[in-house]
Order: C-alpha cells, then structure tokens, then sequence
C-alpha cells in the first residue's frame, strides 16, 4: 500500500521508547463494565453498518478480554502539566494532554470470518463513511466547583487521504523482535499547541465539537458510572478507499489553579478532572504486537515530548502498560461493502475441516456448487504470513472431496486455513496443539 511521508528524516533519531508509567484507577469506576458496541451482530449478504473497537477485535483474535480488569488502564486527561494527580498516593504531575486514534477498518483484525463472519466487510477498494464515534470515560466533580464549566475537545478528520492528516515512517524498534520484518509502517497525527486539537497545518479538520462539562454531564452515566460521547460526525462521507480515520480528545479545565501546588481532587481545593481508558494486549517485553498493513493505532501527548516534538506518541513506543487501544469505537457504514466471509453467489456448499483443535493431521472436506480447477489452501500465521500452501486439485461440482494434510510441521498456536476456489476463498480459524 501506498503511503505518503512527511518528515521521517526530522524524526528518526528522536524518537524514543517511553518506559513505565503511572496510572490511576479511582474506586468509584468498576473495570471491566464498558458498552461494547462492536459485539452488536450485524450478519447480512450485503452488510451497510457496523461498530468498530480495535480493542474487541484484538481481544477476539487472541481469546483475551481486553477490557477486564487485567488489561485495562486509567489515566488523568489534562491540558498541561501543572496539575497534580494522585498516582497509587503519590502525587506528580499529570503526564497525558492530549489522545489519538488511527482506525483502519481494512485489518484482519476486523475480518476474521470466525469472529465477525456476516458482518460488513472495507476492503482496500471500499469507499465508506463515519457515522458516529462513541467514547467512554470517568469524569469527576469537585461539590465546590459547582460553577465550573469545563470542556471536552473532540476532533475528527479523515486520515490518509488528500490532504492527509497523517505522518508514515518506517521505523525499526526492539518491540517488533516478533516480527519477521527489521522495520514497521505507522500512522501517526500532529498536535496543534495552540488550539489543543490535531494539527491543520497538514491538512484538513471535517470535524470539530466542543462539550461543556457541567453536573448534569458529569450525572449521565452509563453502568460501572462511566461517562460517554456517542457524536454523529458530518463532514466524512464517502471517503476514498484506504482512508485512515483519526480521532483526538482533550480536556479543557474550566478553573484557575496554581501551577504544580494544586491537584485533581473531588474535596477541598481539588479541581474538577477526567479519567481516560485504554486496553493492554498480552504483548513480548511489554510491547505491543506489529502486524504487516494494520495502521490501527492509538497515542498520546506527552507534557515531556522526550524528542517527540508535536508528534503523538504512537501506543508501539509504550510499555507496562503499554496503553494499546483507547475505548474509542467508531461506526462506518458502506453501501456497497459485503459481509465478511459472504459473496453475492458464493461457489461454496460446505466447508469443513477437523479436528479442530488440531495436533498432527488435518482433515478437509469441501462441497462446492460448480467445477473448480486448482482449488487451494492457505494456512496463515496472526501475522499475516503464509506458513502452508496445499493443493487441492481439481473439485466436480456438488461433490463432497476430501483430503487429509499433515500440519506437524507447524507450532502450536492460532491460524487461519482459506479455501481459494475459482478466485473466491473462505476462512477460518484453526488451533494447533
């Protein structure tokens, strides 16, 4: 895929890896109590609509709650640094001013057949649209701040198109030591200090809203007491295919305080403050996985850049936690999209291969609805890699054909098997013990 660059030779040396940081998880908000729109089924031929989580369909592919109370993470959302917060009864100051979101709805990770089969399905040819992005977060009233008005600053753009609001580099780090490649692409978005929004000096904001934070917002509260947003977004239909949406919130005090002497507090002198959450895959080292052609990503603005300059730091470079996914969840839709697994006339019957779970041998069993020369199988690893190619040979229409493949030759781990026949393919998933 095609990428434009800006500016990787400014940046390449540095950037750096951020190490542990603290996080903060009040009482008051239960873990693991998010509203998961993206498990909404949505199972038709042509599919128009759907809820996207990176952080749902990462936990999916790898049969992990991401949103549980062993892989989540809180943090203060602030507008500077001069504010302290109470980090596990230390107080320093507030780190995060600032959030992005890259979503990339042509990844694996949303087209799994075995997790979202039937579901809309962006291909690199699809053009789509952004409905709505909903997000969810704590927010928190000091009783004598009753006045204050503080505001959250949402900012969508479309991401990798012309003009883009993109930067790509390639990058080489030790948190792909996983990865078969030395270097990974990213996307990634730039901070405008001015305006505490993403940055429109490399391309265009479609969209832009400011929400006051009053007690009645801080009262409308989802269960677990989580606050939302769920914002219908103009301005971003019909983009071109391969755009890569991105989403930037910030948090803008209402209140006046004195620099690096006062804190977010909900009694005394405390101002009023804002919680965000993000998710944490297993990962080596504490780093993220990196996946070939998968641009979802999530960052932050650090108060210290260390280097980053008015770049977001992308979540690759964090560890313990590694803040993977923040809870952003975004609907697009797509008139023309199909289902995921589904074609208008599918050549398929039946499919079937067993056991599965699997240790040494595979059996397959296909029935197809039309003769079919050079019928093959795919085996591919979670990276996107190809580790088994079978031939099939050559499949009479509606003739049940089977064929038993030795799969001792790979490691124990999750696939993913594609029968590809007259230029149609369908998969699933296949365990390996």
């Amino acid at each position: 895929m095609a990428m434009t660059t800006y500016g990787t030779s400014v940046f390449a040396q540095q950037k750096t890896l951020i190490g542990s940081q603290p996080e903060m998880m009040p009482a008051q908000i239960h873990k693991g109590t998010p509203i998961i729109k993206s498990a909404e089924s949505n199972k038709h031929t042509r599919a128009t609509s759907r809820w996207y989580s990176p952080a749902y369909a990462v936990g999916q592919m790898d049969g992990t709650n991401l949103f549980d109370s062993d892989h989540s993470n809180y943090n203060y959302l602030w507008q500077d640094s001069t504010l302290l917060g109470n980090f596990g009864g230390t107080h320093s100051a507030i780190w995060v001013k600032s959030l992005y979101q890259v979503i990339d709805p042509r990844a694996y990770i949303f087209n799994d057949p075995a997790s979202f089969g039937g579901e809309m399905q962006i291909t690199k040819t699809s053009q789509f649209s952004v409905d709505s992005i909903f997000s969810q977060f704590a927010y928190f009233r000091n009783p004598n701040n009753a006045s204050v008005v503080d505001t959250l600053i949402v900012t969508v753009s479309k991401g990798n198109s012309s003009p883009s609001d993109l930067l790509f580099w390639k990058e080489s780090q030790p948190f792909v030591n996983n990865y078969s490649a030395d270097t990974i692409d990213m996307a990634d978005a730039s901070f405008d200090f001015a305006t505490n929004t993403l940055a429109k000096s490399i391309g265009s904001i479609a969209y832009t809203i400011k929400i006051p934070m009053d007690q009645a917002f801080a009262n409308d509260t989802l269960q677990g007491g989580w606050n939302y947003v769920l914002l219908g977004i103009p301005g971003l239909q019909n983009l071109p295919a391969n755009s890569l949406p991105v989403v930037t919130m910030n948090f803008k005090s209402g209140s006046s305080w004195v620099a690096n002497v006062d804190s977010a507090s909900t009694s005394g002198n405390g101002k009023n403050y804002m919680l965000f959450a993000s998710s944490r895959e297993n990962a080596p080292a504490g780093f993220r996985y990196a996946t070939r052609g998968d641009y979802n990503v999530s960052g932050m603005m650090k108060n210290d850049t260390t280097g980053w300059d008015d770049m977001y730091i992308p979540s690759y470079y964090f560890n313990s936690p590694a803040y993977e996914f923040h809870w952003f969840e975004w609907k697009l839709s797509c008139p023309t999209c199909l289902g995921v697994g589904v074609n208008d006339v599918t050549i398929f019957n039946d499919i079937k291969a067993y056991p599965n779970p699997a240790t040494d041998q595979l059996s397959v069993v296909l029935n197809l609805k039309e003769d079919a020369k050079n019928v093959t199988l795919e085996v591919t690893n979670t990276l996107g890699q190809v580790v088994k190619t079978v031939e099939l040979g050559n499949v009479r229409a509606n003739q049940t054909t089977g064929q038993v493949i030795s799969i001792s030759d790979l490691s124990k781990g999750m696939y993913i098997y594609t029968i590809n026949a007259n230029n149609q393919k369908i998969s699933n998933k296949l365990m390996v013990n």
